[in-house]
């Protein structure tokens, strides 16, 4: 019993500590660093507003690397819901490093859910450059890069990326059926007609490619 009460002295004090640390401006090489790690440690728990006040304090006292606490911050606004503090942040996030696409990704994605479908579409392109990601989603961006432009009121440059869809995939018609991007502008649009045309092109074209599989494995 008394060496857990040791233990939790322990934490409490370098809890404190820390703190100490960030309140007083003590260590100021060190004081980005405890703030972010107090950040990290708020978020995992779930407490998010003190998650970005930590991430505040790390990005206004010489923490090095900005775009990863824009990042967190960027996470624990969307978990508040604060969707436009979010996408300021993972900008910021994009601007302070250009090789890491990940908030562009978590950008787009919020984009989407608030409407900005010509923003998300953006940033759904963007990720095309994203290598390794790209090549092993390959099917469910080029889906919901479709369904973006549907959303857009491109119907011939959505039906371009999904006749990819069509031709990449082992089982096309599951990736659709699947993908909520697609399902979901299924589901929401008013235009019948456009719907019923839509359907049609994916039908005709996963049949023309059961048939070249057929005529194929027939040789």
């Amino acid at each position: 019993m008394k060496e857990i009460n040791i233990k939790k002295n322990m934490v409490m004090l370098t809890v404190l500590c820390g703190l100490l640390m960030i309140v007083s401006g003590c260590c100021p090489g060190k004081k980005g660093y405890v703030a972010f790690s107090f950040g990290m440690s708020k978020l995992d728990e779930g407490e998010y507003k003190e998650a970005i006040k930590f991430f505040t304090v790390a990005l206004n006292t010489g923490f090095e690397n900005k775009d990863e606490a824009y990042e967190l911050r960027g996470r624990a606004k969307f978990r508040i819901g604060d969707t436009l503090g979010a996408i300021e942040d993972y900008t910021k996030a994009y601007e302070e490093n250009s090789e890491d696409l990940s908030p562009v990704f978590y950008r787009g994605g919020i984009e989407y859910l608030i409407g900005d479908y010509e923003a998300a579409l953006r940033d759904y392109l963007m990720l095309l450059d994203w290598d390794d990601n790209y090549e092993n989603n390959r099917a469910e961006f080029n889906t919901n890069i479709g369904a973006l432009y549907l959303r857009t009121g491109n119907e011939d440059s959505a039906m371009i990326w999904f006749s990819d869809v069509v031709e990449e995939s082992k089982k096309p018609a599951d990736v659709f059926e699947s993908n909520s991007m697609f399902q979901d502008w299924f589901e929401e649009t008013a235009d019948e007609e456009l719907k019923s045309r839509v359907e049609t092109k994916l039908s005709e074209m996963i049949a023309t490619k059961d048939e070249i599989i057929v005529e194929d494995s027939a040789k």
